[in-house]
């Protein structure tokens, strides 16, 4: 009994990774109105006034405001975005991509249109191809309009991605304005929730060669803000985790270094939300990548952050708008402009290069959740043939008496070979009486002459 409680252990432990679970992250969220990062000397190139005021344009421009992906306004945004950086230092494009999407579907019948959308590209004019080259991309469509396949909110998407543009724009300008190690591309995809069309074409159609990190910025400035790398164990994942070490950056919930552990919240797996965004692409490839992203991931009332003690979700509602990020996150501009700070330390950093050796192929896993069920049955399966054996071979050592045998007497038990345990049913009869008497029975008469 001792190794068998022993072997049952074992298969607990084994299976403990598989199980679901929620990961308590350290500290409390924080109310919007403490930056996540420590002060550095660089905060003052990305700073929060520039960044809050190009926010409230972006939000209230009537350019800029409606960035619903394959309208008509999502090239006017472009264009105007394109703007915003710097001409002396970067080279600027708005580039167009198409997709087939299905409109309407009525009994077997369906409307396909070629709809159209943009990116915006900034490239370093004096792009070295001997140097190594980072990517720092988001996200700036926003569901203003009522399109295709999304309800319009009529906000023009505040922390959705507004303000993480803005901060976008001016790190570029920012990192215009020194000496670089490294070559910059700054990418604004459109098209992210209906599928990464931005960022899968700016993947099949950019030379990634020389490009050594993607950075994907997403919903910054409301909560904590988080970290992700990939699911496996990289260089540049254990380098990232122990840069941040003095800044108070999060590290986003991981499904686990081992493998299918999963973490769960409200029944949505962290590491697919962490992986489904425009960093995608790049993993899809190989790239090394790091994602910012904001928001409250504490418990299952996640969301942009927290205000009043309460967890609040605005991005993707009609309530995404300037001033009700203002409201709610008083100092999200200071948040952002310590991400920043953050942001020129490490892009800054002459070992950075020597880490960033590649994306693991971990990850790909999770992005197929039918693989995950099947290696999960595979494993149970084989978990059941490995108690088969233990408990076959603990049988042998220590055998279990057989179950008593009915046997059946017709002569007699004193003619039946018999065992301790045996139960036996004694078919003789006798045609006598108690007194030693014939009893006249025909049917208490043994048929067998004894």
């Amino acid at each position: 009994m001792k190794k068998l409680f022993i072997v049952l252990i074992m298969i607990c432990l084994a299976i403990m990774p598989f199980s679901s679970r929620v990961y308590a992250l350290d500290g409390e969220p924080s109310t919007g109105g403490e930056a996540d990062v420590q002060a550095t000397e660089k905060f003052d190139e990305v700073t929060a006034e520039k960044i809050d005021a190009l926010t409230k344009k972006l939000c209230n421009d009537e350019e800029f405001k409606d960035r619903t992906s394959f309208t008509d306004s999502i090239k006017t945004a472009a264009e105007g975005i394109a703007a915003l950086f710097d001409g002396d230092a970067y080279d600027v494009e708005v580039s167009k991509f198409e997709h087939e999407f299905v409109l309407d579907q009525n009994y077997f019948q369906s409307d396909k249109r070629i709809l159209a959308s943009y990116n915006v590209v900034a490239k370093n004019k004096d792009f070295d191809k001997s140097k190594k080259t980072i990517v720092i991309s988001t996200p700036y469509g926003n569901h203003y309009a009522a399109a295709f396949n999304n309800n319009g909110t009529g906000a023009a998407g505040a922390i959705y991605n507004s303000a993480t543009v803005a901060l976008t724009i001016n790190l570029a300008n920012a990192i215009a304005s020194r000496d670089n190690k490294y070559n910059f591309v700054f990418a604004l995809f459109s098209g992210t929730d209906e599928g990464n069309y931005g960022s899968d074409y700016f993947v099949k159609n950019f030379d990634l060669s020389t490009v050594m990190l993607v950075v994907n910025l997403e919903k910054l400035g409301g909560g904590d803000t988080y970290f992700y790398t990939d699911e496996g164990e990289t260089e540049h994942g254990d380098f990232i985790a122990g840069f941040s070490a003095s800044y108070d950056l999060k590290q986003f919930p991981e499904a686990g270094r081992v493998l299918l552990d999963f973490s769960t919240v409200d029944g949505l797996n962290y590491s697919h939300y962490a992986m489904m965004g425009d960093i995608a692409p790049f993993l899809s490839v190989g790239k090394s990548c790091l994602e910012l992203i904001g928001g409250d991931f504490s418990g299952i009332n996640n969301g942009d952050g927290v205000s009043g003690g309460n967890v609040v979700l605005i991005s993707n509602t009609e309530y995404d708008t300037y001033d009700t990020l203002v409201e709610l996150f008083p100092n999200y501009a200071d948040k952002l402009s310590a991400i920043g700070g953050f942001l020129l330390d490490l892009t800054d950093d002459a070992q950075l290069a020597s880490f960033c050796n590649g994306a693991t192929d971990s990850y790909k896993v999770f992005t197929q959740s039918w693989i995950a069920y099947v290696i999960c049955l595979g494993v149970i399966i084989i978990l059941i043939l490995v108690l088969i054996l233990v408990t076959t071979k603990l049988e042998k050592k220590y055998p279990i008496p057989p179950p008593p045998k009915v046997k059946v007497a017709v002569f007699g038990k004193e003619y039946e070979d018999l065992k301790d345990n045996d139960i036996i049913m004694d078919l003789k009869f006798n045609d006598k009486d108690d007194n030693g008497k014939d009893d006249n029975n025909d049917n208490n008469v043994n048929p067998f002459d004894v």
